[in-house]
C-alpha cells in the first residue's frame, strides 16, 4: 500500500500544475520514491512536456518549467531512472525561452543528475549506466547550445558550463573514477560567408581514474579535442581567443591531446587566435607542457613508440607565428625545453632511440630558425641560444655522452 501511495502523490501533484495544453506524466514503481513536476505556461506558449519514470526504490526527481508570455516554444524533460537512490532534477526557462530539451537517463544506483537550461534552443543529456555513484551536471545560459554527457562505470563525475551563442560540449567516459569539466564562455552568431559559430568541447576518456579540464573563452571558434585511452592520465586546455585549435589539425582529424598508457599529464594554454597545436602521448608517466600567447602559432608535441616513459618536453612561445616541432619517441627519461619570445621563429626539437638526452633551445629574436636531433644514443646534451634577428642553428648528435652549446647573438 505504501508503494502505491507514493505513486498516487506523485502522479496528483504533477497534474495540479498541468494547465492548458502541458502534458505531464509520472511513473514510480518502488518504495519512497519522490517525483516532482511544475509547469506554468505563459501567454502563446502551449507545449511544455514532463515525463517522469522510476523503477526502484528511493529515487528522487524534480521538474520545474515556466514559460514566457508570449513566446511560442516547446520545452521537453524527460527523467527515467531505473535502480536505487537515485536524484535527478531539471530546471528550464526562467527567462527567455524557446526549444528546451533535457533528457536523464540513470540506470544504476545512487546516480545524481542535474540540468539547468536558462535560453532557448538548447537540447542537454545525461546518461549514467552500468555503474553506481555517478554525477553529471549541466547548466546552459544563452541560445543554440548542445551538451551531452554520458557516463558508463562507477563514481565518475562530468560538469559542463556554457554560457553563449552556438557552443557544443560532449562528455564519454568509459571506466570508474574519471573526471571531466567543459567550460565555455562566448560563442557568436555570423552570416554566411563569415560564420564560424562558437566554441566545441569533446571529451572522451577510457580507463579508471584519467582527469579532463576544458575551458574556452571568446568570441568564436575554438575547438577542444581530449582522447585519454587508460589509467591515471591527466590532460587541460585552455583556450582564451578565436579559431584556436580549429585550424589544420582539426581538419586532419587529430585531437588536441591524445595520451595512450598510465600516468601522462598534458597541459594545453593558448591565448590569443588561430593558434593551432596539438599534444600526443603514448607511454607512461610522461608529461607535456604547452604555454602559447600570441597569434597564428603551430605546432606538433609528440613523446611515444615502445612504451616511452617519463619523457618531459616544454614548450613556451610568446609571440606571432611561432612554430614547434617537439619529438621524443623510443626512449626513457629525455628532457626537451624550447622558448620563443619573439615573432615567425621556428624550432624543431627530435630525440630518438635513447635515453636521458637533453636539448634546450631559447630564441629571443625575429625570424630565427633551430634545428636541433640527437639519436641513437644515451646522456646526450644540447643548448641553442639565438637572442637577436633571423639566427639559423642546426645540431645532429648521434651517439652518447656529446655536448653542444650555440650561442647566437
Amino acid at each position: 500500500m505504501k508503494k502505491l501511495f507514493v505513486s498516487l502523490v506523485a502522479i496528483l501533484f504533477a497534474a495540479t500544475f498541468s494547465f492548458a495544453q502541458n502534458t505531464s506524466t509520472v511513473t514510480s514503481n518502488g518504495i519512497n520514491n519522490t517525483a516532482q513536476t511544475t509547469q506554468t505556461a505563459g501567454a502563446g506558449s502551449d507545449n511544455n512536456n514532463a515525463i517522469i519514470t522510476q523503477d526502484g526504490n528511493s529515487n528522487t526527481a524534480n521538474q520545474t518549467q515556466y514559460q514566457q508570455p508570449g513566446i511560442t516554444a516547446p520545452q521537453n524533460v524527460t527523467i527515467m531512472q531505473t535502480g536505487n537512490g537515485n536524484n535527478a532534477t531539471q530546471l528550464q526557462g526562467f527567462s527567455y525561452t524557446g526549444y528546451n530539451d533535457a533528457t536523464i537517463t540513470q540506470l544504476s544506483n545512487s546516480n545524481i543528475g542535474y540540468q539547468s537550461q536558462n535560453g532557448y534552443n538548447m537540447t542537454a543529456t545525461i546518461s549514467q549506466s552500468l555503474g553506481d555513484g555517478n554525477n553529471a551536471s549541466q547548466t546552459q545560459a544563452g541560445s543554440h547550445e548542445t551538451a551531452s554527457g554520458t557516463q558508463v562505470g562507477a563514481l565518475n563525475y562530468a560538469i559542463q558550463n556554457q554560457n553563449g551563442l552556438n557552443n557544443a560540449a560532449t562528455i564519454l567516459s568509459t571506466g570508474n573514477n574519471n573526471y571531466a569539466s567543459q567550460v565555455q564562455n562566448g560563442g557568436t552568431w555570423n552570416s554566411p560567408p563569415t560564420y564560424l559559430g562558437g566554441h566545441t568541447a569533446i571529451t572522451t576518456q577510457n580507463g579508471d581514474g584519467n582527469a579532463s579540464y576544458q575551458n574556452q573563452i571568446g568570441t568564436q571558434a575554438n575547438y577542444a579535442l581530449t582522447d585519454q585511452n587508460g589509467n591515471s592520465n591527466f590532460a587541460t586546455i585552455t583556450q582564451n581567443g578565436n579559431s584556436n585549435g580549429a585550424g589544420y589539425w582539426k581538419s586532419q582529424g587529430n585531437p588536441t591531446i591524445a595520451q595512450v598508457g598510465n600516468g601522462n599529464s598534458a597541459t594545453f594554454s593558448q591565448v590569443g587566435n588561430f593558434n593551432n597545436e596539438i599534444i600526443y602521448q603514448d607511454g607512461n608517466s610522461n608529461t607535456a607542457i604547452l604555454d602559447q600567447t600570441g597569434d597564428y602559432g603551430f605546432g606538433y608535441m609528440e613523446q611515444k613508440w615502445n612504451g616511452a616513459s617519463n619523457n618531459y618536453a616544454n614548450v613556451k612561445s610568446n609571440g606571432n607565428s611561432n612554430q614547434h616541432y617537439t619529438v621524443q619517441t623510443y626512449g626513457n627519461g629525455n628532457v626537451i625545453n624550447t622558448s620563443q619570445t619573439g615573432n615567425s621563429d621556428i624550432s624543431f626539437i627530435g630525440q630518438y632511440v635513447g635515453n636521458n638526452n637533453w636539448a634546450n633551445t631559447i630564441q629571443a629574436g625575429d625570424g630565427n630558425n633551430s634545428n636541433v636531433q640527437q639519436s641513437q644514443g644515451n646522456g646526450n646534451w644540447a643548448l641553442t641560444q639565438q637572442l637577436t634577428n633571423s639566427n639559423i642553428s642546426t645540431v645532429k648528435q648521434t651517439g652518447s655522452g656529446n655536448v653542444s652549446n650555440v650561442l647566437q647573438h
